[in-house]
């Protein structure tokens, strides 16, 4: 779960990638382990239900969502969306549409990217590379805030 400290610890089905892990100390993104529920609606697009009929970039997914009336995540949205499945998404491959965060070592600029196995309950949190000329596939699902 994530401490108030930032510390990360990989347990009960869920399990945090070492580029993450690096991102969240670094960037000090906390959230209360206990916390059930936050003031976000949150909405899952794919690049193809925003419009694009091809592949598209990670920055012209995340205007043209602007565009549309969403907004992008604050990083702590992405715990949260780990650590709860209440709103029901289904985890296989989500990425976390927020402003690309850096590593200590300045190298990584990255997203959350949450996945989950079809076959069970494990969730991992792992990291989507953020800049803006990646390159997305026109099924890849994004959550964005409204």
């Amino acid at each position: 779960m994530i401490m108030n400290s930032g510390a990360v610890v990989s347990q009960n089905g869920y399990s945090v990638g070492n580029i993450a892990k690096d991102i969240i100390e670094y960037n000090n993104i906390t959230l209360d382990a206990n916390s059930t529920s936050v003031n976000t609606s949150f909405s899952v697009m794919s690049v193809g239900e925003l419009g694009f009929s091809t592949d598209a970039t990670y920055g012209d997914v995340c205007d043209k969502a602007i565009e549309k009336g969403f907004s992008l995540c604050k990083p702590e949205n992405g715990l949260w969306l780990f650590f709860n499945d209440s709103n029901g998404f289904v985890f296989n491959d989500l990425v976390v549409a927020m402003l690309p965060l850096s590593d200590r070592d300045d190298v990584h600029y990255s997203v959350f990217r949450i996945c989950k196995s079809n076959d069970s309950e494990y969730k991992w949190l792992g990291c989507y590379y953020g800049k803006r000329d990646r390159v997305c596939s026109v099924n890849q699902k994004f959550v964005f805030t409204r």
